[in-house]
C-alpha cells in the first residue's frame, strides 16, 4: 500500500509541478530609477513613463517585457527619457513605427535589433550616440534620417539591413565603429551601399577604408549649385564647411543656399 501511495504522489508531483513553475508574466514594473513600464493589452502598446536613464541589460533575456516581443504592435517612449537601455526592445518583430524622443542622447547596444516590420526611422535631434547593433537585422529598413546632434555610430549598427542602400550622414559624426553598415554573412561590408556626406569628413574616410561608394552632399554642377551662387561665384575652398552650413544641420545642401539668401 505504501508503494502505491508513493507512486501516486510521484505522478501528482509530475502533473502539478509544471503549473507551479510557469508563473504569470508581469505586465508592469520599473525600468530605471525614475522610469516605469506597463503594457496596454487593448491596444497592444508597451508604454514607458517617467524621466531619466533606462536600465542597461547585459542580455536581451533579462529585459522584463521580453514576453511581449511577438505580441506588442506599438511602443510609446516619453519626453524626458534620456537614454534607451542596452537590448531594451530587442526582437519586437511586429512594431512598424518608431519615435525616439528629443530628450534621448544615447541609444544602447541592440536596443532595436530584429524589428522586422520597421521601414523608416527619423532620429530626432538630440541623439548623440548609437550603440552597436542598434538596428541590426531590421530586414525591411529602407530609410533612416540622422540628426545633426549625432557624433558616434558604433560597430555593426546596421548589420543585415539589406534594403538600407542610400544613407546620408551629417558631418557632426566624428566616429563610425567597425563595419557599421555590414551584412550578416561573415559580418561583411555591404559594398553596394552609398554613403553620402561632406567631403573631407569622417564619413568619407570611413567609406574609403571599407571601399564603399561615397557621394558628396554638394556639387557645383548638380543639387547644391545654389549654395555657390549664394557666395557670389566664389569657390567653396574659400569658405570653411561650418561657414557654408547656414542652417546648422551638419550637411551642406540647397537648404543652406535658401537660408543664405533669406539672411542677405
Amino acid at each position: 500500500m505504501k508503494r502505491i501511495i508513493a507512486a501516486l504522489l510521484a505522478v501528482l508531483i509530475l502533473v502539478v509541478s509544471p503549473i507551479v513553475c510557469f508563473a504569470a508574466e508581469e505586465n508592469s514594473g520599473t525600468c530605471g530609477q525614475n522610469l516605469t513600464w506597463r503594457y496596454d493589452e487593448s491596444t497592444k502598446t508597451l508604454i514607458i513613463e517617467g524621466t531619466g536613464s533606462m536600465t542597461n541589460w547585459f542580455s536581451n533575456r533579462q529585459v522584463p517585457w521580453k514576453h511581449l516581443r511577438l505580441e506588442a504592435t506599438s511602443l510609446s517612449l516619453p519626453e524626458g527619457l534620456t537614454s534607451v537601455g542596452d537590448y531594451a526592445f530587442y526582437g519586437f518583430e511586429n512594431i512598424s513605427e518608431l519615435y525616439i524622443p528629443s530628450t534621448v542622447t544615447r541609444v544602447g547596444h541592440g536596443a532595436f535589433s530584429i524589428w522586422k516590420s520597421l521601414k523608416e526611422v527619423n532620429i530626432t535631434n538630440g541623439v548623440k550616440e548609437l550603440g552597436g547593433w542598434v538596428f541590426a537585422s531590421c530586414t525591411k529598413l529602407e530609410k533612416i534620417t540622422f540628426p545633426s546632434s549625432l557624433t558616434f555610430i558604433d560597430y555593426e549598427c546596421f548589420m543585415n539591413c539589406p534594403y538600407l542602400m542610400d544613407v546620408t550622414i551629417p558631418s557632426t559624426v566624428t566616429s563610425l565603429g567597425r563595419k557599421s553598415f555590414g551584412t550578416l554573412a561573415g559580418h561583411a561590408i555591404n559594398y553596394d551601399m552609398i554613403l553620402r556626406g561632406v567631403p573631407g569628413s569622417n564619413v568619407q574616410s570611413f567609406a574609403s577604408t571599407y571601399f564603399l561608394n561615397f557621394v558628396s552632399v554638394y556639387s557645383k554642377s548638380e543639387a547644391a549649385a545654389g549654395v555657390y551662387e549664394a557666395f557670389k561665384g566664389l569657390d567653396s575652398e574659400e569658405f570653411t564647411l561650418s561657414e557654408m552650413d547656414f542652417n546648422g544641420d551638419g550637411i551642406i545642401s540647397t537648404k543652406d543656399s535658401l537660408t543664405a539668401k533669406l539672411a542677405s
